[in-house]
């Protein structure tokens, strides 16, 4: 099942971007990021919300630049992502690969992106104060739909640097077979720093 999810999401991208190239203006790019990932889980009981402590994790993965426009960016990309949180001296460690589909608006050295993040669990693992390891990747969904906002600067001469930070966000209960009430989303800060040729 995860495979055909992976395949329509490639699919889509894929056609999105044969249609943005032929309105582009020869500008498109290529690039790739690195960072850290500053996450926790937002937990619901019973109408009741809390937060696990953040964990730090880190983000890796590659972009693609096509422009629609004078001013607005569609930028598909393909990432590795750790994310999860910490409570009640349990760390839980998700790892998935993010497939991100932004609208980005150039302002200068200036972009500003928002869009839907899908995300697809690759494993995961819980570890308690006492240094026990554990597979949890039974107990979460195998997808992740989130959305995402960030703000990303462009450093030198030809702008082929770039400094970013994003907020990131689950849309639905990464909890598999959750009691009535009962919810976990992921949440949290990106901090990036990238290269685009």
């Amino acid at each position: 099942m995860r495979k055909v999810s992976l395949l329509s999401v490639l699919f889509m991208i894929c056609s999105l971007a044969v249609l943005a190239q032929e309105k582009s203006k020869g500008k498109n790019r290529t690039g790739f990021k690195a960072g850290a990932n500053y996450f926790a889980q937002r937990i619901e009981e019973d109408g009741e919300y809390s937060y696990s402590d953040f964990r730090p994790g880190f983000t890796i993965g590659i972009f693609r630049e096509i422009w629609l426009g004078e001013r607005f960016i569609f930028q598909p990309e393909l990432a590795y992502n750790r994310m999860g949180g910490e409570k009640n001296q349990t760390v839980v460690k998700l790892d998935y690969l993010s497939l991100p589909l932004l609208l980005k608006m150039q302002l200068n050295r200036l972009g500003l992106s928002a869009g839907p993040q899908f995300s697809l669990l690759l494993s995961g693992k819980s570890k308690s104060e006492f240094g026990m390891e554990e597979d949890v990747e039974d107990s979460y969904s195998s997808a992740d739909f989130g959305g995402i906002v960030g703000v990303e600067y462009s450093l030198g001469s030809a702008k082929s640097f770039l400094i970013g930070a994003r907020y990131q966000f689950s849309l639905n209960d990464v909890q598999k077979d959750a009691a009535a009430g009962e919810s976990i989303r992921n949440t949290g800060v990106q901090l990036t720093v990238g290269f685009r040729f």
